[in-house]
């Protein structure tokens, strides 16, 4: 267990590391970008949907649906925060535990990100982010209770990803990518987003 939580962390502070150092290199690019924020404002300036597919590493790929909000940015203007929440459930793989077994996996996920947008492309514009989650891990495997038991659980968790946004006025679109580190339910997961942004500065 503490392997997995070193690892955890591990990839957690890689990924903040990471956004760090490019947002530091693409700051001169991402000020021009935004003109009109002259300083960082940490507060809700908007809210946003997302839905999309979940490929976890012990069960079949299904749905996943979240929200969140807009958090405005932290220390400097182009290092952004959001924090939200997400929910998937899934079939579990027969094969991922050696044996035949029945059920399913489930995680509800609140977490907070720090994350840039890197440079733009007209109205499309590129972005790093990395995090941290609690997840709520759940299990329903009637033929195998030692295994759901095994399964369920509370676990803090890191993760990266990264996407594109386009802003158009107050309606933003996006699409990303993110991998998450939790045990017992690791995952790939796959979103489009729609929100809307209420102040300049979110923009």
């Amino acid at each position: 267990m503490n392997t997995r939580k070193h690892e955890h962390f591990g990839w957690l502070t890689a990924g903040a590391v990471i956004v760090t150092a490019v947002a530091t290199m693409s700051q001169p690019a991402v000020a021009a970008l935004e003109d009109d924020e002259t300083k960082a404002q940490l507060g809700a300036v908007g809210i946003f949907g997302v839905a999309g597919v979940v490929a976890p590493e012990n069960a079949e790929s299904d749905l996943v649906l979240g929200a969140g909000v807009d958090l405005g940015s932290l220390w400097q203007p182009w290092l952004k925060v959001t924090a939200g929440v997400s929910h998937w459930s899934a079939a579990i793989d027969r094969q991922a535990y050696g044996q035949d077994v029945d059920g399913t996996l489930s995680d509800t996920r609140l977490y907070t990100n720090l994350g840039t947008e890197l440079f733009a492309i007209k109205s499309i514009r590129p972005y790093l982010n990395a995090g941290v989650a609690l997840h709520f891990v759940g299990a329903d495997v009637p033929s195998d209770p030692s295994l759901q038991s095994a399964l369920q659980g509370t676990h803090v968790g890191g993760e990266v990803g990264f996407g594109a946004v386009a802003h158009r006025g107050a309606i933003t679109l996006g699409a990303g990518a993110r991998r998450e580190f939790v045990s017992n339910a690791k995952n790939w997961t796959f979103t489009i987003g729609i929100g809307t942004n209420w102040t300049p500065a979110s923009r």
